[in-house]
């Protein structure tokens, strides 16, 4: 019976993944007017063998082709080639993705396209970190208590206003079962600095396991949807010696540069010698992309809610934080 109750809840599991997907497929044909035949997938770079044949089951149970995981950092820096960034080949940058945790990644690129020499990821280094420290100051003031916020009801407000935040000096978030509170920019800036503190120490231990120094880099590139948060390049900038990127509509990079994979020849690049380290991966850890038939999917997999928080037509998977490659 146990095992029953368990191959039932991976079923059930599956189709929970696949429903969105299975959406976007029906909306990419309506667009195209013609079946998805190129399926690309987002990954994190720390995903291992098991998450990845998992991927590919989920793509299996929406209807769709066999799918080409794309790494996340690989997607960010083929996006870059795009527009025009030099890396040569045999060049080293960093790809700092922070979301609802934080993933930061080292990759070289070589004469087929970019290579991963480490990647560290941490939960609590990114956006849903910094929502729930803002959730306890807002009930803390509006109860004089800090802390026992539930957060379940608060979720949806709080968000909000740290989007709000970001561009205004205060603003009025209502509280369920509470009087409205005043939130303000000192409470926002109090709720990143640490945050911003661990990804900026995840960046220097990524550049660490890697085997390189900073000033080896071509650069250290910011992409992700809490990257615009405020403190977050300073602090990468103080901790590491460098001022980080921010790449122009850092949530949709990844997607966009997954359709570039492949396309660059490589045969009229120009190259680098640099001296290589040794690989060394240190595993941790609403807008659908189009190009040409190909199918983007970019999927969110966090340690909050749920498990799996899904995003109409844009979804990413993220690891659950430090471990091994599984």
């Amino acid at each position: 019976m146990e095992g029953a109750a368990a191959g039932d809840a991976g079923a059930e599991a599956l189709e929970v993944a696949a429903s969105p997907l299975r959406r976007v497929a029906v909306e990419a044909e309506r667009v195209v007017g013609q079946p998805v035949r190129d399926v690309r997938v987002v990954v994190p770079a720390g995903w291992g063998p098991r998450r990845r044949t998992w991927m590919r089951q989920v793509a299996h149970r929406a209807g769709l082709p066999q799918p080409r995981l794309v790494e996340a950092p690989v997607a960010v820096a083929e996006y870059l080639l795009s527009t025009g960034v030099r890396v040569p080949v045999g060049a080293f940058l960093a790809v700092c993705d922070v979301g609802a945790g934080a993933e930061v990644t080292v990759l070289r690129r070589g004469a087929a396209g970019f290579e991963v020499l480490a990647t560290l990821a941490d939960a609590a280094a990114g956006g849903a970190a910094v929502d729930h420290a803002l959730a306890d100051a807002l009930v803390g003031a509006s109860t004089g208590e800090g802390q026992g916020a539930s957060w379940a009801s608060v979720a949806g407000s709080v968000r909000v206003a740290k989007e709000a935040l970001v561009s205004h000096p205060a603003v009025t978030v209502p509280l369920p079962d509470r009087p409205p509170v005043v939130a303000n920019s000192a409470m926002l800036d109090e709720a990143v600095r640490p945050v911003a503190a661990r990804v900026a120490r995840l960046t220097q231990e990524a550049v660490a396991a890697a085997e390189l120094a900073v000033g080896d880099l071509a650069g250290v590139y910011c992409v992700g949807g809490s990257v615009q948060l405020p403190h977050l390049a300073a602090a990468i900038a103080e901790h590491t010696g460098t001022a980080p990127i921010v790449v122009p509509e850092p949530g949709l990079v990844a997607a966009r540069g997954a359709a570039d994979v492949g396309a660059v020849d490589t045969g009229t690049v120009e190259r680098v010698e640099v001296p290589v380290p040794p690989v060394r991966r240190a595993a941790a850890i609403a807008v659908p992309g189009f190009a040409s038939l190909a199918l983007i999917w970019q999927c969110l997999l966090t340690a909050e809610e749920h498990g799996v928080l899904g995003r109409v037509l844009w979804i990413r998977f993220r690891g659950r934080g430090r471990g091994a490659r599984s």
